[in-house]
């Protein structure tokens, strides 16, 4: 079992041992879930945007000559 930390409606913090209801737990899987693919598509578009702004440059440098 795991211990963990809860705030009550008052504002209370108690320590408990009660397992989450299965609810949160999915919800809390897929909060991971999404910020996984959140991730990748941030990735994704920094790449996405390296490549645009090599392209840009190429294209501002092209003389007509092949390179």
């Amino acid at each position: 079992m795991t211990t963990r930390i809860v705030t009550d409606a008052n504002g209370r913090n108690y320590i408990t041992t009660e397992p989450l209801p299965a609810k949160i737990i999915d919800y809390e899987a897929a909060y991971y879930a999404l910020q996984k693919r959140i991730d990748a598509l941030e990735a994704l578009l920094e790449r996405q945007t390296a490549r645009i702004v090599e392209l840009q440059e190429h294209i501002e440098n092209f003389d007509g000559e092949d390179r």
